[in-house]
Formats: structure tokens, sequence, C-alpha cells
């Protein structure tokens, strides 16, 4: 996707060369082949608050949607699960508020996913030290800025007895709520993959099961997708099931009661050390996964994140390969969302932004194939900036969000950054020329569609170049001066 770039310092020569090679001399800039482009750098969805913000989850659709975090400020003996409504454009203008009504626990590790009616299911471990229960809570559609509530909080899993952690949830598509988690000492041995199905109201549907078939060892760090089909698939991290040592990435294909439709089926083709499961459903069925490996072979490289795409069977599509091209230290905790045909993975990578910690994504086809080169997502790179999450709209946009060390007055906040595939790019079909008067750039038309020309400085943050153009014939053209701030220039077609 190709930019025009017009820098001042070089304006007088590009008369001058062009007058005498008589082509034109304006550069052009390739850029993501996926159509997606940062829309605008990163910003503080959650607002700049006292404490530490930490662990985000997010959750949108076309009309907005919600941000939840683990929050360590005013909220009884420990950390609180704290939320806020995101409009349309994404941006957290609505006041937050907090999503658990127990104040006496500590609570971690938040989910969200959106109802079909436009409100909101939480859910989070939460319990005295040492001993945590898994808790959701649904919200009824926001009319207001005041949420509210269908019931105070829903005891998924008891605190009481065995340690519950790390809950990931899902909407199916006939609106109940899939809960799944990391149980400690309740399937037979160590930890096990735990399952519960609520109504849409938050009431709990059957009694909890285990997605896990084998239960020596542990099998933990699950994480969900709704699919295609109606039904959800979950995958998790087992050990010492091949052989001592080992951790592979498991998973399991589910119907919408929660009936399996499949055995425990291993998604890594590696004897690699594995961790940190994460899947994203495509849209004609099955689905694509990410995880973490440590190759014992190259120590030196520290762990890299895989990825694959596998059908509705969970059946591999193809060989799984790494996506990461920084290799240095460690790349970890891969999280994914698809858009159309196109899909965001995220993770955090180790000094590769110059500063310990910091956010990277590459572009996926649904195939699991790298789509593009790997891109920075963070602007603020001192300190750390870590725990990404991603979520899409299903079809244009998507939002990463991620931890950030802000500074050491406010701490931990909330860092979020927006990519939209924006309407369709004429470049391709455009034409420069240089003038008296500057570079005219001119493109393509249909008879009525509507272009907008678009200007920017870092090709992350686009503004409108003048009044959107309805076109009255086949083409169109803009003079651009070569005499303003430098800048790159675009065309989209309006929808």
């Amino acid at each position: 996707m190709p930019f025009l770039r017009i820098n001042p310092e070089r304006s007088r020569s590009l008369r001058i060369l062009a007058s005498i090679l008589a082509v034109p001399m304006v550069s052009w800039v390739a850029g993501a082949a996926t159509a997606f482009l940062p829309d605008g750098g990163e910003y503080l969805p959650s607002g700049p608050l006292a404490g530490d913000q930490t662990a985000p989850a997010v959750a949108f659709s076309s009309e907005g949607g919600f941000l939840v975090w683990q929050d360590s400020s005013g909220n009884g003996d420990g950390a609180g699960i704290r939320a806020r409504r995101i409009g349309k454009t994404l941006s957290g203008s609505f006041p937050t508020f907090w999503v658990n009504s127990n104040p006496a626990f500590i609570n971690e590790s938040p989910d969200v996913a959106l109802l079909g009616d436009g409100g909101a299911a939480f859910v989070w471990q939460g319990g005295p030290l040492g001993r945590s229960g898994i808790y959701a809570r649904f919200m009824r559609p926001m009319t207001t800025t005041a949420p509210t509530f269908t019931s105070d909080d829903v005891e998924v899993a008891s605190a009481g007895g065995a340690l519950n952690q790390s809950p990931r949830l899902a909407r199916l598509l006939d609106g109940s709520v899939v809960v799944t988690w990391a149980n400690v000492g309740q399937d037979g041995d160590l930890s096990g993959v735990a399952v519960q199905k609520l109504s849409p109201a938050g009431q709990k549907i059957g009694s909890p099961f285990f997605a896990n078939v084998t239960t020596a060892g542990n099998q933990r760090s699950p994480s969900i997708v709704a699919t295609a089909d109606g039904g959800f698939t979950i995958a998790w991290i087992g050990e010492n099931q091949r052989f001592d040592r080992s951790a592979d990435v498991y998973a399991r294909v589910f119907s919408p009661s929660g009936f399996p439709l499949s055995g425990e089926v291993r998604l890594n083709a590696s004897t690699n050390l594995c961790s940190a499961p994460s899947i994203t459903a495509l849209p004609a069925g099955g689905f694509v996964a990410a995880w973490s490996e440590y190759d014992y072979e190259d120590v030196a490289s520290g762990w890299d994140v895989v990825a694959s795409a596998y059908d509705a069977s969970a059946a591999a599509l193809r060989t799984p390969e790494r996506i990461n091209a920084y290799r240095l230290s460690n790349q970890i905790n891969p999280r994914l969302a698809v858009a159309g045909d196109t899909i965001l993975a995220t993770w955090t990578s180790y000094g590769q932004d110059g500063s310990r910690e910091g956010v990277f994504g590459r572009y996926l086809a649904v195939t699991g194939e790298v789509a593009d080169d790997e891109f920075g997502l963070n602007d603020t790179v001192v300190s750390q900036q870590k725990e990404p999450t991603v979520a899409s709209d299903g079809v244009s946009r998507f939002v990463a969000a991620w931890t950030s060390f802000q500074s050491v007055a406010n701490g931990f906040d909330v860092v979020a950054r927006k990519y939209a595939k924006p309407a369709t790019i004429v470049a391709l079909q455009s034409t420069l020329e240089l003038t008296s008067n500057g570079a005219r750039l001119g493109w393509s038309t249909e008879t009525g569609a509507r272009y907008q020309v678009q200007r920017s400085a870092d090709l992350s943050s686009w503004s409108n170049d003048g009044a959107a153009r309805t076109a009255a014939g086949s083409s169109d053209s803009v003079t651009v001066p070569l005499n303003s701030v430098s800048s790159f220039f675009r065309i989209v077609r309006l929808p």
C-alpha cells in the first residue's frame, strides 16, 4: 500500500530534477499488505488513575464495548476488578466502575465478553491469599453512564476448597456463556481445566466438568473461543504427557451443550517446551492457535511465538511455525484476534524496543501464515510494556491493550492502540505529476463515490486534508503544496 511523501527540504531539488528528466520524482513508501493501519498512537483508555492498572482484557463491536483490568486502588483489602465502557471510537469517555461486589477478596485476572443484547459478562479469580474462587458478573445493556448488574458476584467455583485461577470466557451463538479455568485438586491429580456453562443472565447451566481427558499431572493455562458452528473449543497446556518434563498444547472441541466432539488433540508439532496458548475462531470454521515455545537446542534465543491453523475438528491445516522475527531473549504470552480475513497476533518481547519488555505484533492470514513484517505497538518504551491483549469487531478494527509503566508517580496504567482497515486505498491506481504549484496526485474514481485525501506525519495518526470529494467522472486529482510540512498522503474511498 503506497503513500505519497512530501519533504520540503527536497522540494527545490525535486522541481529541478523533474524538469530535467521530465519524470515524476516523488517517492512512494510501501505500507502494510494487510491494509490495516494504525489509527492514532497509544492512548490511556482507562484514564490516568492512582495505583496500578494491570492485566487488561477488552471486547467490543461496531457499537463499542468494555475494557476491564485488575486495579490496586480503592477496592478494600486487595486488588479489585475495574472496568470502563468504550464508545464507538473506542475511547474511554465513560466513568470507570468496579465490577466485583465483594471488596474483601484479592480479585485478579479478569476477562470480558459482550452479550447479544448489548450487555457484558465479566469473570475473574478472587479470594483470600492462596485460595481463590472463580466469580462472574453480568451487566445489562448500558442505557446510562452508570452500570446496572443483573446480580451480585456469581460464584462459579468456590474459594473455600480448591485453588482456582486463570479464568477465561466466551459467549456462544445461543447467548449462553462458557467459563473455563485451571482448578487444582479436583480432577484426580494436581491441576485440571474446569468448565461451567452459564445462562445469559448468569445462572449455572448444569454442573461443572473437565475439558481434559488426561488427569495425571497439570493441565493448565486454558484459552477458550466460541466457534462458527455454535460450539466452543478450549486449548491448554498439558504437562508430562509425552515424556518427563514435557509441556504441550492440547485442544478439545465441544458442542454448544458442552458435549465433547473430539478427544484431546495435540496442537504443537515439536518437542519444545510450550506455554501460554491463545486461540481465535475463524469465520468459516476452525481456529488459529498461537503459543510460546522454548527450543532446548537454541537456548540463546529463549522463547519464541509459534502459530498454526486448525479445522473444526482441531486437525492441523499446516505445520506450526515461528511468527516472531526478532529472536533475542524471550517472546512470550501471545494473544490473537481475527477481523475478516486477517489475524492480529500480539506478544511481549524482551529488549526489542530498547528498554526491557515491549509489545510487538504481526498480521497473519487465516491459514496461520505470516502476512507482513512484525511491528512494535508501544510508543512509550521506558521500563515495562507487557501483558498485551487484543480484540476485534470481527470486520475492520482491532484494539490492542497492555500494561505500561507510565511514571514513578502513576505506576502501571492500561495503554491501548487502535488499528483500522480503511476504506479502499486507491493509490495503486494513482498518478503523480510535479507542477509549478506542487505535486498533483490523481486517481481513478467511480462516479458518485466519495474520496478523502488524508495526511500524516508518522504513518500512525491520519487527519483529513480538505473536505471529502464526490467523484463526477472516472478520475480526480488534488495538488499538494511542496512547501508544506513533511507529510505522508493517502487517498481513501469512503463507505
